[in-house]
C-alpha cells in the first residue's frame, strides 16, 4: 500500500534492569502498530519472552503457533500461556524482536499479530523464531506489556512502538 508512514509513538531505553516494559494509553488513530525491541535479560537458562494486552492475565485469552530454530535444531509448537511466548535465548545475548499488530484498534474482531526474533549468539546458540499470535478479545489494544517469564531485561535494552498511518 502506497503512503504508509511509521510514526514513533514511544521509546523506552532501560537505564536499569527491569522486569517489564509497558506502553499505555495507545491511541486508536493508526491502522497498525509495530514494536521493535533490542533487548537481553539476566538469566542462566533459556527464557520465554511474554506479552499481555490491556492487563488481561487470563491464560485462556492467549495462544500462539510458531517455528523455532536454535543452532542446528528446528521445531514447531503451539502454546497457551499467561502472555505470548516468543523465544528462549541464553542470557547475555542481545535479541532483536519485531512485532506487527494488524488492525489493533478494531473492536469487532479478535487480535492477531506476527513476531520475528533472532539472537546474536554463537552458531550453536543463535535463535530464530517466527510466530503467529492471537489475543481472544475484541477490545482495542490500548496497553502492551512485554516481559521475560523470569529474570529482568538488562540495562540498555531499547523498545520502540510505532503507529502506521495509512494513506
Amino acid at each position: 500500500m502506497a503512503g504508509l508512514t511509521y510514526e514513533p509513538i514511544a521509546t523506552t531505553t532501560l537505564g536499569s534492569d527491569s522486569s517489564s516494559v509497558t506502553f499505555s494509553s495507545i491511541s486508536g488513530a493508526y491502522t497498525d502498530l509495530v514494536m521493535i525491541a533490542n533487548h537481553k535479560w539476566a538469566s542462566g537458562t533459556r527464557v520465554s519472552l511474554c506479552m499481555q494486552f490491556n492487563n488481561d492475565t487470563s491464560t485462556a485469552s492467549y495462544s500462539d503457533v510458531g517455528l523455532y530454530a536454535t543452532g542446528t535444531t528446528v521445531s514447531t509448537g503451539k502454546e497457551t500461556l499467561n502472555g505470548y511466548n516468543f523465544l528462549g535465548v541464553t542470557s547475555d545475548q542481545w535479541q532483536l524482536t519485531t512485532l506487527n499488530f494488524a488492525d489493533y484498534a478494531n473492536t469487532t474482531t479478535k487480535k492477531s499479530f506476527l513476531s520475528r526474533s533472532n539472537s546474536l549468539g554463537t552458531s550453536a546458540t543463535q535463535n530464530i523464531t517466527a510466530m503467529v499470535h492471537m489475543w481472544s478479545s475484541t477490545s482495542a489494544i490500548s496497553t502492551i506489556k512485554i516481559y521475560p517469564l523470569s529474570g529482568n531485561f538488562l540495562t540498555g535494552s531499547v523498545f520502540t512502538l510505532f503507529g502506521i498511518l495509512g494513506s
